[in-house]
């Protein structure tokens, strides 16, 4: 694959834990505001993306910046840095981008892709990380219903709780994730001890 050529052609927008970016704009929206990138921030950012959670050689980044052109290395590393502050994730922490010393960078996260403000047909995604990112984690109790402290996609009944009250919570839980990333969790339902 020559320099600069993606693995993975992007849609018009995407996502990155909670921020979504929109490259035609230039910009990276997240819960601190707009923030709008130079061009060549966003073409390191949509090559990165593109690979996912590959590792993207550092030549491999300065190729699709400035092809046939040399450029140091600060260059680059001043274009991630720019990166790392529009998804508040700083060097020290590398939460969502990830520096592989001596040899390049990737994501450390999913990229979760949308078109026209919704997901991708046919795209599967986590559903645990969806459900995670949209604030109900594992072991979360609401009333006698709650999350399992092992796995996320498991719902139970501390002692007590109705059949209505875990739907109550199943249904809350998926409004969450519809409001957060417009995607429609599908419930594949294993009741245990309910007549």
């Amino acid at each position: 694959m020559p320099p600069g050529r993606s693995r993975n052609a992007l849609p018009d927008s995407f996502h990155i834990g909670e921020f979504h970016v929109e490259p035609s704009l230039h910009s990276v929206s997240g819960p601190a505001g707009t923030v709008r990138l130079e061009a060549k921030v966003m073409q390191v950012l949509l090559c990165l993306a593109e690979h996912g959670d590959h590792v993207v050689p550092k030549e491999r980044l300065i190729g699709a910046v400035w092809p046939d052109t040399f450029v140091a290395e600060s260059s680059l590393q001043f274009l991630i840095h720019e990166i790392r502050q529009a998804i508040d994730d700083p060097g020290g922490r590398q939460s969502w981008l990830r520096t592989i010393h001596g040899i390049g960078y990737s994501f450390c996260g999913e990229v979760l892709v949308s078109s026209m403000g919704g997901p991708t047909s046919g795209l599967e995604l986590p559903a645990a990380w969806l459900i995670e990112n949209a604030g109900f984690h594992k072991g979360l109790a609401l009333g006698n219903a709650g999350i399992s402290t092992k796995h996320t996609l498991a719902l139970i009944n501390r002692g007590g709780a109705s059949a209505a009250e875990l739907l109550t919570l199943k249904e809350k839980i998926q409004h969450a994730v519809e409001e957060k990333f417009g995607i429609q969790l599908q419930a594949e339902p294993i009741f245990v001890g309910f007549d």
